[in-house]
């Protein structure tokens, strides 16, 4: 069954603009513009009304020249203001970022049932977003280069390498490491290729050989599609790296348990296809971005839905029946010094971390520097998985017999 529910408002046509060049935080203005502008005029439709209800109160008292009523109604109509006001500051921010059901202890695909999910947008319903279900491969060719880009990726594997130690699939952070934005030469993080090959392939005198397949703006679904239509089929590795998320959340404006069940499928998917293999689930990486609520106007931090997803993908992990998942945390990496000696103080759930704007921009796309300091701890975590689970053997020969999901 294929769950898709359409926000109605009015966008541009992709047909009247080039898409691929444009700046992710740019697309993601455009998309929620329309939004904003539609949920600001409620405030100012209360406003008039209860101007119009005070020039009424004062003219009603005006006329019976009683002047302690009239006091009394300027009073009541400021009181009814200043209450009006409060409800108004309280709730423009909130969101109750929440996971209804558990997954911890899911044993297979057919238990992740996206049917039973209890709301597919943010805001709390069904109909606020255009979320897709993440669970139906979809394609992005429509977008200016995604072809081309994907195509790429499939010719990036080395005929030399009979298996690779680590295998990375995701969106844009994953491109960014061939210096590529759909495909087309990206200069904003230019000279981290280099790095890159120097750290994660032997012949640039790396202890490990890595391979980044990634494309910029690519939702769940998009990556399921790549998957399943053949970038990885020639290619073997021991270990398998999911970093990918965050576009449902900031495009598509699905729900926390809608985005933590991509991904669990996403596990599912490289597991079944690479069995006996390593997946990883990487955290959603920091992002200081407010999202724009669809009733009365304001926003609110999206960091507590990014928390939430976290933790449950972590959680899942955790369970001893999910030997063949590691879930990394790459949260601390991009904290200020200050912050991370903060971080086992009681905050609000809502209260945004101080992240290191050297490292990652209030977008979210990571720095340079910010590249190296998550790859480098990447590569200090993938040595370690395969010191512990043995896998300097070639584990990639087992056959889908002796390996099942989770």
């Amino acid at each position: 069954e294929v769950r898709m529910v359409q926000i109605n408002v009015k966008t541009t046509s992709t047909t009247t603009k080039n898409k691929s060049l444009i700046h992710p935080m740019e697309m993601e203005k455009e998309e929620t513009q329309a939004l904003g502008n539609a949920s600001v005029q409620a405030p100012f439709s209360i406003w008039i009304y209860l101007y119009n209800l005070y020039m009424l109160l004062v003219a009603y008292a005006t006329y019976h020249k009683t002047l302690t009523t009239t006091i009394l109604v300027v009073i009541f109509i400021f009181t009814v203001l200043i209450i009006l006001e409060a409800i108004a500051k309280a709730g423009a921010g909130h969101h109750n970022a929440r996971i209804t059901h558990d997954y911890t202890r899911v044993h297979s695909k057919f238990e992740l049932k996206f049917n039973k999910v209890d709301h597919w947008c943010l805001q709390g319903d069904d109909h606020s977003c255009r979320c897709e279900d993440p669970s139906v491969p979809m394609s992005h060719e429509e977008l200016t280069g995604w072809m081309s880009a994907f195509n790429d990726n499939k010719k990036l594997a080395n005929p030399a390498v009979s298996s690779y130690d680590v295998v990375f699939v995701g969106d844009e952070t994953v491109e960014e490491w061939n210096e590529r934005w759909l495909g087309e030469p990206l200069q904003r993080v230019k000279g981290i290729t280099r790095w890159w090959k120097k750290k994660f392939t032997l012949d640039g005198g790396g202890d490990v050989e890595g391979l980044a397949l990634g494309i910029a703006g690519d939702t769940i679904p998009n990556l399921l599609w790549r998957l399943q239509k053949g970038e990885i089929t020639n290619v073997d590795s021991k270990i398998w790296w999911i970093s990918v998320g965050m576009n449902d959340f900031l495009h598509g404006q699905c729900s926390e348990e809608v985005v933590l069940l991509g991904v669990l499928r996403l596990a599912e998917e490289i597991s079944f296809q690479k069995p006996g293999s390593i997946v990883v689930l990487n955290s959603l990486l920091p992002r200081k971005v407010n999202m724009p609520t669809h009733h009365g106007g304001g926003h609110f931090p999206l960091w507590p839905s990014i928390q939430v997803v976290n933790e449950q993908m972590s959680k899942f992990c955790a369970h001893q029946k999910h030997d063949q998942f590691r879930f990394y945390d790459a949260t601390p990496l991009f904290l200020n010094k200050g912050a991370k000696k903060d971080k086992k103080k009681k905050k609000s759930a809502s209260a945004v971390p101080d992240f290191n704007p050297n490292l990652v921009i209030d977008g979210g796309l990571l720095t340079l520097r910010g590249h190296k300091i998550w790859g480098d701890s990447i590569l200090t975590e993938v040595k370690r998985i395969m010191f512990d689970t043995g896998l300097d053997d070639d584990v990639t020969g087992k056959g889908e017999d002796d390996f099942t999901f989770f």
